[in-house]
């Protein structure tokens, strides 16, 4: 119940500040009011942590005999992390905006709730159906959002065609529960038919590695610490929880270290062709992200890198490693993200975020090692080792770059400010907390990896990537080509290329002769009616 009322105020406080603002335009307390809605909803979420796994149901279609999926909630240890992470985020999103009131408005706080809201909404689906119509409900607040902002019809149109994109990703979450039914099968995340995997994946990287780099047009936004992290972390925070949902679901029982999806669901030649996707995104997310001007512009690639690593965990049945990642991937990544204010006093939280995805022993993200798995070729193995290492160059990179000073402020501003930072590193350490039994089967033989993580950036660092840290990202071909933007800029083509001809068939249709016209095509479908009901 905390859940759902967790749920409500973060989906209710953006209302109320968007009736305010209608009633009284010159009220100057919305950030209090965001404050309280997020503070409200954050320690709700923080206690409802489960003993054991328990769905809370939502409504009971009828009639059951043909509905017999209804919309539930599942409050486990995936769906509670992934919606701690969430509510976290959006509370320090928040906090934090008060060392940057003249570049934070209270729109970007009426978005951060909503996206936090119905983004909260989707890590809790207890099932396919209700994760479906969370994904699509959070893609429409986000699209109302960007709307809502850019002005502009070139813009529009990006953000209409993103949209679009996005939905492919829900269209194959609809496939994979139709082919389930098909075979007369139950499409449910405890027990995921071998036949819809592929489906799945395929859904979560298309929301994920395809999408993370596309919207550009955030880049013309305002809000950028703050509303621009939201759209770029929480919508990637629900598709995480899918990839976890099948590594739990496809897991062994009884040996950890070998299991595997491949065994019922692809060969090994498919499931070593996209784990070595998963390594290539991991790469060209890695080099990116070095090569980027600073980390706001490099957000897309920071999301590619570290979600390839939580689906290549996902792909070898690892959830811990998977659920690892991916948490650091918003937690270290919200530090990094907020840290726009720098101090060398406030420099211990941007190093806690970069140690605690490092995957060495005792750190949050320990379990991640994993993905190192002996089994696997160790080509692909270098390759992760490689783009773990240039995340954690960029994000050294990143965090030591130079900007202005929290100065000239009130007393207050230097409590709040480094308390959001704070919390962000709090609830990433805790995790160790939480973990703390599971940590001890972890075995010590696969420790090496995050050690010769760290051999590789310190390398890499000071060697100074000369040939990637001088390069600044632009429109040069291979740039263009790694970042897919030729195949969105195609898409585009054809989207107003569409729209000429519905334009043009319209005025042909509206005009003197648009009567003839309809005439005209009435006649030829009867026609065509007519002799198919002859050759009948």
């Amino acid at each position: 119940m905390l859940l759902l009322i967790a749920i409500l105020i973060l989906l209710l406080t953006p209302l109320a500040m968007l009736i305010i603002h209608l009633v009284r335009p010159r009220f100057s307390y919305h950030w209090l009011v965001a404050v309280a809605g997020a503070g409200l909803a954050w320690p709700m979420v923080l206690i409802s942590r489960p003993s054991v796994p328990h769905l809370i149901p939502l409504m009971t279609w009828q009639p059951e005999a043909y509905l017999t999926t209804s919309p539930i909630l599942l409050n486990d240890s995936v769906s509670w992390s992934y919606g701690l992470a969430i509510s976290t985020l959006a509370l320090v999103i928040v906090l934090t905006a008060v060392a940057r009131m003249g570049q934070s408005d209270w729109r970007a706080w009426v978005g951060t709730l909503s996206l936090a809201g119905m983004g909260l909404l989707a890590a809790l689906a207890g099932n396919p159906i209700t994760m479906l119509m969370a994904w699509a409900a959070l893609d429409g607040v986000e699209l109302l959002i960007l709307l809502a902002l850019g002005r502009q019809s070139v813009v529009r149109e990006e953000m209409v065609l993103a949209f679009s994109a996005r939905v492919a990703g829900i269209f194959l979450l609809l496939l994979a529960w139709m082919v389930a039914m098909s075979s007369g099968e139950t499409l449910a995340f405890d027990a995921i038919p071998p036949s819809t995997i592929l489906l799945l994946l395929s859904a979560a990287g298309i929301r994920l590695v395809v999408l993370s780099l596309h919207m550009p047009f955030t880049r013309r936004f305002p809000f950028q610490p703050d509303l621009g992290t939201a759209l770029r972390l929480i919508p990637a925070a629900t598709s995480l929880v899918l990839l976890g949902r099948i590594a739990i679901s496809r897991q062994s029982p009884t040996d950890l270290a070998v299991s595997s999806i491949a065994q019922g669901v692809m060969s090994d030649n498919l499931t070593a062709l996209v784990l070595a996707f998963s390594a290539l995104a991991a790469l060209v997310g890695g080099v990116l992200w070095v090569m980027s001007n600073n980390e706001l512009d490099g957000r897309p690639y920071w999301v590619l890198g570290m979600a390839s690593l939580s689906m290549a965990a996902a792909i070898r049945a690892q959830p811990e490693a998977s659920q690892a990642f991916g948490l650091a991937m918003i937690l270290a990544g919200g530090v990094l993200f907020l840290y726009s204010v720098r101090h060398r006093f406030l420099m211990i939280f941007p190093i806690l975020g970069l140690l605690g995805f490092t995957a060495l022993p005792f750190t949050p993200a320990w379990e991640g090692v994993q993905v190192y798995s002996p089994l696997i070729p160790l080509s692909v193995k270098i390759v992760f080792l490689l783009a773990h290492a240039l995340l954690l160059t960029g994000y050294l990179k990143h965090f030591l770059r130079t900007t202005e000073s929290l100065s000239g402020v009130e007393r207050w501003v230097w409590v709040i400010y480094p308390l959001g930072l704070g919390l962000l590193v709090l609830v990433q350490f805790s995790w160790l907390l939480w973990k703390s039994a599971d940590l001890k089967g972890l075995l010590l033989a696969v420790k090496w990896e995050g050690l010769a993580t760290i051999g590789l950036a310190v390398l890499f660092w000071f060697v100074n990537l000369g040939f990637l840290q001088k390069q600044q990202i632009g429109e040069t071909t291979p740039v263009r080509f790694i970042s897919l933007r030729w195949l969105f800029r195609i898409f585009l083509d054809i989207y107003r290329f569409t729209g000429r001809l519905v334009s043009i068939f319209t005025l042909i249709l509206e005009g003197e002769g648009g009567v003839l016209w309809a005439l005209v095509l009435l006649i030829l479908l009867f026609s065509l009616l007519l002799q198919r009901g002859l050759g009948g």
